[in-house]
């Protein structure tokens, strides 16, 4: 295991503190972001409070590059906003990098490599001496809370989800129950605030026994600079469709693939690009075969850096997401801010990201007939696809990593000044 810190610095942006076994110069771009509707106390920046604060952000993953090998949400969160928090607090980072070529799923075989990671973690956030720290998920949290509170520091704990009752359902695998009740024991430390990704994850919190009162709501995002860098080159002949996510089997990419052969057994000349990589892979080919769409389906596995993985997306005219468990789902965020028609499940996080269906048309969980159709009434009808694609540019206004930013940084002031978390519910 590779253990390390990370500082970010760039020449536009201060430089955060680094500490650890191993030090890496880091440097981001710009970054983008939100607003949720709700606030953090959003009083401007610095006129509470104070700035350069020492800030602890635990996380199990950090991409090892400003390249950004992403292979998820918590790593997208960490290496947009961790960097952008440097411009106003001393900022570190614990975590083991990565390169994004394997992905680390929770498994029985991952769970001591896990509990040994949160050890370390514990005694690196002690030894920063916060004065705020920060964990991203359900191995960090006890790390951020553990070492935060022997330092007497603010406790934030970020959630993308929250899995309670999803890790019996066998989307897990048969030993997903350890880890709901390794859940559960995180959910009975209290921290100072908690930072859920979209309402439908506070409203989980909520049901868990989190006071109200402590749950701000701040989305994720993607970066405007780095989408304004990328062209879109679709060609539409044939057209494109793309998946970008996990191999495994929430994430129902079969029934995109199942979808793509309804499709052709209707004439429709069309493509699928499947990015991504994970236990599913020879499973998902075998089913390719199997449907007679292998010769209109290609497996990029992973994608190392993340501005290929934009130009893939723009280079499609459909983004499709048929995920029955997600958060947020960043990846239709960036699609909608590329001009990607999007086509996702039918479940409450999408709805919430898609502004009720503004930004997205959706489908019935699980059903590859009507995936089939709403693909269909995108490539049929260009009118509707580009009002869709205007609609969405739209939505993801919502969605900057750099609004993120700041008012995650604003956040911090605030707890570091003591003062308690607020919500304006307009």
């Amino acid at each position: 295991m590779v253990w390390s810190s990370f500082g970010y610095s760039s020449p536009e942006r201060s430089l955060a503190t680094v500490m650890g076994f191993e030090q890496l110069g880091h440097p981001i771009g710009s970054l983008s972001s939100i607003v949720s509707t709700l606030s953090v106390l959003l009083t401007p920046l610095g006129s509470i409070g104070r700035q350069n604060m020492r800030v602890t952000l635990a996380t199990e993953f950090l991409p090892e590059s400003s390249a950004a090998e992403i292979t998820g949400g918590v790593e997208a969160y960490t290496h947009f906003v961790g960097g952008r928090l440097g411009d106003h607090h001393e900022v570190e980072i614990v975590a083991r990098r990565t390169s994004g070529d394997s992905i680390d799923t929770a498994t029985m075989d991952s769970l001591l490599g896990r509990v040994l990671f949160m050890l370390r973690s514990m005694f690196q956030v002690w030894r920063s001496r916060p004065e705020v720290t920060i964990g991203t998920n359900y191995v960090s949290h006890p790390a951020a809370w553990i070492g935060g509170r022997l330092r007497r520091a603010r406790v934030v704990f970020w959630y993308p989800d929250v899995l309670i009752g999803s890790w019996r359902s066998g989307a897990f695998g048969k030993f997903g129950v350890v880890f709901e009740y390794l859940e559960r024991a995180v959910l009975s430390l209290p921290a100072d605030c908690y930072v859920a990704i979209t309402e439908t994850v506070r409203d989980k919190l909520i049901a868990q026994g989190i006071a109200p009162h402590k749950i701000i709501v701040i989305p994720c995002g993607y970066d405007p600079d780095e989408v304004a860098r990328i062209s879109r080159t679709s060609t539409g002949e044939p057209p494109q469709v793309v998946v970008v996510g996990r191999l495994v089997p929430y994430k129902r990419v079969d029934l995109v693939i199942e979808a793509v052969a309804l499709l052709a057994a209707e004439n429709w000349d069309l493509h699928l690009e499947i990015i991504g990589q994970g236990a599913e892979l020879e499973e998902l080919k075998g089913l390719a075969t199997t449907r007679g769409v292998e010769d209109r389906v290609t497996f990029r596995g992973h994608v190392r850096t993340h501005a290929a993985v934009l130009e893939a997306i723009a280079a499609s005219e459909i983004l499709v997401s048929a995920s029955e468990i997600e958060g947020f789902g960043i990846v239709l965020a960036e699609a909608m801010a590329l001009g990607t028609a999007v086509v996702a499940s039918d479940i409450a996080v999408f709805r919430e990201v898609s502004q009720q269906g503004k930004g997205a048309l959706h489908f019935a969980q699980g059903n590859a007939q009507e995936l089939a159709d709403q693909i269909r009434s995108l490539l049929a009808d260009p009118q509707l696809r580009e009002q869709q694609v205007l609609n969405a540019r739209e939505v993801c206004r919502e969605y900057r990593w750099d609004k993120i930013a700041d008012t995650t940084s604003t956040l911090i002031e605030n707890l570091g000044a003591r003062r308690e978390v607020s919500i304006d519910r307009r």
